[in-house]
């Protein structure tokens, strides 16, 4: 038994060798089945301009009645292609003669058979019709019908030769698509109908796996490899399509799930760098394969199936978890507001209101209080030098960086309606080193507030002017 099935493996390799996609199916379809290779790739024995048929009969009583079941099963099937009865009259020339000549149909090959195990004759009869003449009767409908059963095997074909190429994500991808469009098809060839691909898709999934080769924590990137598991050896995949998943934090404290997707090179490996900057500072990037949108259209009409796929999919995801506050220093944060005489106002609440926004993503900062930090200089201000001078004194806080936020208060007006619209100027610097007097300055930003009184308006103006700054920063330096 052994040899025997070394034997077929070295043939299969043989064939492997030497036939396309679609033929290396049919040949390797036809050995298991003990079915002649034609059987299951006709059109290569049938003359340009020929579609290809089979009929396929079996009787327990004798060859010529099994003949006669395939003929009928033939004739099922030509009717089948062209959606209406082609007529009896038909039927009985092609028995007798072989052939219906008002449609180009003639029998190319015959093949018998008996099965001892079963006791059961088969007839298999393989035709050549003229395509021009077939395709003028056939109905609308079933015109449709035979567009996707082309565009479903040629999926298939193309999904194959995936396969010998490494793509193996990038094939199954292919299969679900030749499911979606076959799913309601009963004519369509064996080992390209829905249940056959299926299986090959969930044989696929089986021996395909996510892992992180390499990355680096504190910045929340890492490579990813994508492989298949074979007996011993492991084979990475190329251009497969894996999706990240990640939660995002927004400048007012709301949390979503974002994803992205990356696609593997020759080496089965990508490499993952967020493409959003509100990503939270903390946190876990999922990977899975990305077929989610395939696995969806399948739900539509077989949920059953659908839900297989996801568990398939679930079972295989990864996790990467990732921390970009590690070893980060802690951010001294001074707000300055001024108010319409431009003037400093004393115990603002914005530099605790933008601590807490950076709390929320688990960045630690400290805010502080010009009152109780430093005394203003002659000019009834103080300059960032000095605030930043401040917070280096600071070292049981541990200040490495600061952001200094200045606004104040531009226009003031109460519209005829009663509403109050302020609108507040400003700037923001941060410094990446608190004893390096070079900062990164922020767009000069004017923007509006507008409440039923004065003091709601500018409370509104300064704090989208915070939430403003606070998307800045995230996006730039933290």
């Amino acid at each position: 038994m052994k040899k025997k099935a070394l034997v077929l493996f070295i043939l299969v390799l043989f064939i492997l060798s030497f036939t396309g996609c679609a033929q290396t199916r049919s040949y390797i379809l036809g050995m298991i089945k003990n079915l002649p290779s034609w059987y299951y790739n006709p059109e290569s024995r049938v003359a340009k301009g020929e579609i290809a048929f089979i009929g396929d009969g079996s009787s327990a009583e004798s060859s010529r009645q099994a003949e006669l079941v395939a003929y009928s099963n033939l004739f099922e099937k030509l009717e089948d292609y062209v959606g209406t009865e082609i007529g009896r009259e038909s039927y009985r020339d092609l028995i007798n003669t072989g052939s219906i000549e008002s449609l180009g149909v003639h029998i190319i090959l015959t093949d018998r058979s008996y099965s001892e195990k079963r006791d059961v004759y088969r007839v298999l009869i393989l035709c050549g019709a003229s395509e021009e003449i077939m395709t003028s009767l056939r109905t609308e409908s079933r015109e449709e019908e035979y567009n996707r059963e082309k565009e479903a095997v040629a999926l298939v074909d193309e999904a194959d030769q995936c396969i010998k190429d490494s793509k193996d994500l990038r094939a199954v991808q292919l299969y679900l698509q030749s499911m979606i469009l076959s799913h309601d098809l009963d004519g369509i060839e064996e080992g390209y109908d829905y249940q056959s691909i299926l299986k090959e898709v969930k044989q696929i999934l089986s021996t395909l796996s996510l892992k992180v080769v390499s990355s680096n924590t504190s910045e929340a990137s890492c490579s990813v490899c994508v492989e298949r598991r074979e007996t011993i050896l492991k084979t990475k995949v190329d251009m497969a399509e894996i999706r990240a998943s990640y939660i995002c934090l927004d400048g007012l404290g709301n949390t979503w799930e974002d994803s992205y997707s990356f696609t593997s090179n020759s080496d089965g490996v990508f490499q993952f760098r967020s493409v959003n900057y509100t990503l939270a500072a903390v946190g876990d990037i999922v990977f899975t394969f990305d077929i989610y949108s395939e696995i969806e259209q399948i739900r539509s009409f077989d949920s059953e199936t659908a839900d297989v796929l996801s568990s398939l999919v679930e079972e295989k995801k990864i996790a990467f978890s990732y921390d970009k506050n590690l070893n980060r220093p802690t951010t001294g944060i001074q707000v300055l507001a001024y108010n319409e005489k431009w003037n400093l106002e004393k115990d603002n609440p914005w530099a605790v209101y933008l601590q807490n926004r950076l709390s929320s993503d688990s960045i630690a900062s400290y805010a502080a209080s010009y009152t109780e930090e430093a005394d203003l200089n002659s000019d009834g201000d103080l300059t960032d030098s000095e605030i930043l001078s401040s917070f280096s004194r600071m070292t049981e806080r541990d200040i490495k960086n600061a952001l200094i936020l200045r606004m104040g208060v531009l226009e003031q007006r109460k519209t005829e309606a009663g509403i109050w619209h302020v609108v507040v100027e400003s700037e923001a610097t941060y410094y990446t080193e608190i004893n390096n007097s070079a900062g990164n300055v922020s767009p000069v930003l004017n923007v509006s507030g507008f409440g039923s009184s004065y003091e709601e308006a500018l409370e509104n103006a300064y704090k989208n002017i915070c939430n403003i700054i606070y998307d800045w920063l995230k996006g730039n330096y933290v």
